[in-house]
């Protein structure tokens, strides 16, 4: 799977868990000041969505969503 494709998919994520349609978001949007609850859920849901498990340690010191993406495309390489 392609970067590209996985971006697409964790964005939708993120208007999904936020209820959110118009929610903007990009490779450089800050997640560090998000509350533990609000990584977790959109961690399961990209959890759910690629059917991965992220190493937690690494997930929770993500600070945008690029690096999120970042994670993902290599947790998918190394499955």
């Amino acid at each position: 799977m392609k970067r590209e494709e996985i971006s697409e998919k964790v964005i939708l994520i993120f208007k999904k868990v936020f209820h959110d349609d118009t929610l903007t978001v990009n490779d450089d949007t800050s997640i560090k000041n998000w509350d533990s609850f609000e990584r977790i859920d959109v961690i399961v849901a990209i959890e759910e969505e690629f059917g991965i498990r992220f190493p937690m340690k690494k997930i929770m010191a993500s600070e945008s969503i690029g690096e999120i993406i970042d994670t993902v495309l290599e947790t998918i390489k190394l499955s």
